[in-house]
């Protein structure tokens, strides 16, 4: 029947990702990942006044910023440069929100701790130079 209904080698790759994401243990490596971002992107939150909120789980985090943090008025201009600051420095994240003024980050599982705060440290300085 169907093109992907218990096509072989797509269930093959199914169980090898299965496979793969039990013996490298990535969901708690993702939970202790994501903790570490939070954590960290929540001093920014303290640091920078575009930095309204920081929200998320795991892997999955949106940072959103605002002219200010009392009016909390979404800052798709301060977003824009932030990305592009980050896409220089060869740092792919996403926009996203209603405003768009959200950055998404959503490394893989497999990112190494160094590798994430590598890209915390080109995000953090494109939040510096759009917060002056």
């Amino acid at each position: 029947g169907t093109t992907f209904g218990g096509n072989v080698i797509s269930c093959q790759a199914a169980l090898a990702t299965i496979e793969t994401v039990e013996k490298e243990n990535l969901l708690a490596k993702g939970r202790a990942n994501g903790r570490a971002m939070l954590a960290r992107l929540e001093g920014m939150k303290r640091k920078y006044a575009i930095v309204g909120d920081v929200r998320g789980a795991g892997h999955f985090i949106g940072v959103e910023l605002v002219t200010d943090k009392k009016s909390k008025e979404p800052n798709a201009r301060a977003r824009e440069k932030v990305l592009n600051h980050c896409l220089k420095k060869k740092l792919v994240l996403l926009s996203c929100g209603t405003y768009g003024n959200v950055i998404r980050i959503v490394p893989p599982l497999v990112a190494t701790k160094s590798q994430i705060a590598a890209a915390l440290d080109i995000l953090e300085q494109g939040i510096a130079k759009a917060n002056r």
